[in-house]
C-alpha cells in the first residue's frame, strides 16, 4: 500500500492510496481531481475521511456538491 501524505496523517481504514486513486491534472486552470484506478462494486466503501462542511473551496476540500465542500481537519 503506498499512502499518498503517510507523513501527515496517521494510516485510518478505507484510506485513498495510490494503488486505488490517482491525482490527476483537469486541464490549463482548472486544477487536479482524483480518479480511480481500479473498478468498485456497488455499495463498496471507496474511501474515508474526516472533516468539516464548508462553503469555502480551498487547495484542502472535496467537493460533496455544488456550493458545498468538506474541508480537513487542521492539526
Amino acid at each position: 500500500m503506498s499512502r499518498f501524505y503517510p507523513d501527515a496523517v496517521p494510516e485510518f481504514p478505507h484510506e485513498p492510496t495510490k494503488d486505488r486513486f490517482a491525482i490527476k491534472s483537469l486541464g490549463r486552470g482548472i486544477g487536479e481531481g482524483v480518479v480511480a484506478l481500479i473498478p468498485f462494486q456497488p455499495d463498496e466503501t471507496v474511501f474515508c475521511f474526516t472533516g468539516f462542511y464548508s462553503s469555502a473551496i480551498t487547495l484542502f476540500t472535496l467537493q460533496v456538491e455544488p456550493g458545498l465542500y468538506v474541508a480537513r481537519q487542521s492539526g
